[in-house]
């Protein structure tokens, strides 16, 4: 396992998985799952609106080759 950190925008990271954090809060597609948000064109915003993205305590959601991300896959934790 190879771990990196680069300052660069997150559609732009090229890996195998790129993992974030979802909180169970009002507002869920904010900081930085708002910018990857922004490079999805709303999609985790509409998983959100539809209450399959809760943030929940346990709740993995994994996205394989999410549009608008150079990344494989994106694992929300």
């Amino acid at each position: 396992m190879q771990i990196e950190i680069e300052p660069q925008p997150y559609s732009s990271v090229q890996a195998d998985a790129l993992v974030t954090y979802v909180f169970d809060t009002d507002k869920k597609v904010d900081g930085v799952l708002g910018e990857i948000d922004r490079a999805m064109n709303g999609r985790l915003a509409s998983l959100a609106a539809s209450g399959e993205l809760t943030g929940k305590s346990l709740e993995l959601i994994l996205v394989h080759f999410p549009a608008g991300l150079a990344a494989q896959r994106l694992l929300l934790v």
